[in-house]
């Protein structure tokens, strides 16, 4: 699984731990990856990401070679699609 799907699910867990929604422009954020990542637009996934994006346990680097690999992995980028729906 990748970095940012943990991320994420770690996040909506938290919020949901403490019975504090979501705020309403984390939605937005987590809005905006579901349907970039849905659309397999790897042009807005980009401009959502940090420079310094980790996605990988091992020595995989940046944003860039992550929106590589995930051009190149449908089942990386579905589930990039699936995470943001199952936190909001």
């Amino acid at each position: 699984m990748i970095i940012s799907s943990i991320l994420l699910i770690g996040v909506a867990a938290a919020v949901n731990l403490e019975n504090k929604p979501i705020p309403v422009a984390a939605r937005a954020v987590i809005r905006e990856v579901h349907l970039a990542a849905k659309a397999k637009n790897f042009a807005a996934l980009r401009r959502l990401m940090v420079s310094e994006f980790t996605w990988s346990f091992g020595g995989d680097g940046d944003v860039d070679q992550a929106l590589e690999a995930w051009k190149h992995d449908p089942a990386a980028i579905r589930e990039l699609d699936c995470v943001p729906r199952r936190g909001v």
